[in-house]
């Protein structure tokens, strides 16, 4: 039974963590394509 409660916990903790890289890399992401979008602005014609 202890050992089921562990393995839970490990589990949750991890996902926690994978999912806290996977939301920083996607504000990163969006920050760069913002970026990337206001500079192709800046030149226009």
């Amino acid at each position: 039974m202890k050992l089921i409660l562990i393995r839970k916990i490990i589990g949750v903790v991890l996902l926690g963590t994978f999912s806290q890289f996977s939301m920083a890399d996607n504000a990163s992401s969006a920050t760069e394509i913002a970026g990337i979008v206001a500079s192709m602005n800046h030149f226009a014609s």
